[in-house]
């Protein structure tokens, strides 16, 4: 399997599984990083951003998905690293990260 279909595979599980775990909550899945840039090497991990309604604590998040991404990353063979972000903070676009989000950033 090729990167690229690696990528799109882990991809589609995650959005899938997000999906179960918050349903209409989520509101966006964005890549990012060197995957989104089109720079990835083998090394390189996968950055997804996801983007919830409503107030959020992100270590909650954190370790509400951590068992979905340990198992992914090790299916796989590709560390899945996520961030969580608020609607309304993304939508605002006043921070670093969500700056960098809509200048590069992949939809999925």
């Amino acid at each position: 399997m090729s990167m690229d279909e690696k990528v799109k595979t882990v991809l589609a599980e995650l959005r899938g599984e997000l999906e179960k775990i918050y349903g209409e909550r989520l509101k966006e899945l964005i890549l990012f990083g060197s995957q989104a840039r089109g720079e990835a090497d083998p090394e390189s991990d996968l950055d997804v951003a996801v983007i919830l309604e409503g107030k959020l604590d992100a270590c909650q998040e954190i370790n509400r998905t951590g068992e979905l991404v340990t198992d992914l990353s090790l299916e796989h063979d590709l560390l899945v690293s996520l961030i969580f972000l608020e609607e309304q903070l993304y939508e605002e676009n006043q921070w670093p990260i969500t700056m960098n989000l809509h200048r590069e950033g992949i939809a999925i």
